[in-house]
């Protein structure tokens, strides 16, 4: 769960960075280059950095190049292919970055939920052990008095 929830921040990041760079007027390869400097995940960042060089190297597209990748889910580059298609993966990247945003806030969401009883037993227990420091002495003195 927390894996999820750091490659969903790290891809929501780099692709709203690479969609603002695109919308923006830089070349694809200049926006990845940037947008993968950002990115704190060295196996993302890797896989980023080397997606950008085949690009140049070979001229493949975007969507070929992150079919390749294993981290990168495979709806991601269909998503990018058909912005490739229709002219518009700024809008396509954008689209990207939102769903991994809204699935990040889920997982913190169900993460937070499961905390909050974990919570509440963990206080309860030591208000427990704290009731029964100070009860047991008194127990203790009303057997000694009999």
């Amino acid at each position: 769960m927390v894996r999820d929830l750091i490659s969903g921040t790290e891809m929501a990041r780099f692709f709203r960075t690479v969609s603002l760079l695109l919308g923006n007027g830089i070349s694809i390869c200049e926006a990845i280059g940037l947008a993968s400097e950002i990115l704190s995940n060295e196996v993302l960042k890797d896989s980023f950095q080397k997606t950008r060089s085949e690009i140049l190297a070979q001229g493949i597209s975007f969507s070929e190049s992150l079919r390749e990748k294993k981290p990168i889910p495979s709806f991601v580059s269909t998503m990018v292919s058909v912005g490739e298609e229709s002219g518009k993966l700024d809008g396509s990247l954008r689209e990207i970055s939102e769903i991994y945003a809204k699935e990040t806030e889920q997982t913190i969401q169900v993460m937070s939920s499961l905390m909050e009883p974990i919570l509440i037993l963990g206080i309860g227990s030591i208000v427990g052990f704290i009731v029964m420091a100070m009860l047991l002495p008194i127990f203790e003195i009303g057997l000694t008095v009999r």
